[in-house]
């Protein structure tokens, strides 16, 4: 199998970032006190937090090329600018946000490691931990919903995915907004199975004399 045929795994690969941060947290409870805070910090080190860390940062990465991967599919079967710039700016704002909440994630580590070793005060890490969830559980949820609705509909009108899988997007969409607890377990099964129908299912191409944009067909 081609490069090209196996590219849209690259989301398969985001998720697994994204799971293999939560998998690897080693951080302290919210609800240590600050002598707990400083004790837990005195006994732990910070290399495996900075683990989780990436495992954030590099599941972000792989969304952003994975973002890149469906315009392009999307190009080729002759969906509309619109449809297109959705796709980019939802998967690009997708991407750059879980890398900004591992960036969030890190900032504990990062200070210990670069800028000494005392501890944070409990209100400082609790507010730290609220930004890292808050982004990645809620404000990525918005924009894998609104990707997943924009790629429904374009594949209800170009083919680019299965119709039952298309539609199911939609109801799949609204379900990421509705729970901050339950969005990653709706991202992982949906964009899952896009992945794989993108892997494994070829791409239907437009008519040879489609518009495409407005652009005016030439004869071979």
């Amino acid at each position: 199998m081609s490069l090209q045929r196996m590219a849209p795994l690259t989301g398969l690969l985001g998720l697994g970032g994204i799971f293999a941060g939560l998998w690897t947290m080693d951080s302290p409870g919210g609800e240590m006190t600050d002598p707990q805070l400083h004790q837990w910090f005195a006994t732990h080190s910070m290399l495996h937090w900075m683990l989780s860390a990436i495992g954030f940062g590099l599941g972000g990465i792989f969304l952003l090329i994975f973002t890149a991967v469906l315009v392009a599919r999307q190009e080729i079967v002759g969906a509309g600018a619109v449809g297109r710039h959705l796709t980019l700016v939802a998967g690009t704002a997708w991407g750059i946000l879980t890398v900004a909440a591992a960036a969030m994630f890190a900032a504990v580590p990062s200070a210990q490691m670069f800028m000494g070793p005392q501890a944070p005060n409990g209100d400082t890490f609790r507010l730290g931990g609220g930004l890292f969830y808050g982004t990645l559980t809620l404000f990525c949820a918005f924009a894998a919903a609104l990707l997943a609705v924009t790629l429904s509909i374009t594949s209800l009108r170009t083919g680019l995915l299965p119709r039952s899988l298309a539609w199911i997007g939609i109801p799949a969409a609204v379900l990421m907004l509705t729970n901050v607890f339950l969005p990653m377990a709706i991202i992982t099964l949906w964009y899952g199975a896009v992945c794989i129908a993108l892997t494994v299912r070829k791409s239907p191409t437009p008519p040879p004399a489609a518009r495409v944009d407005g652009a005016v067909p030439v004869a071979a």
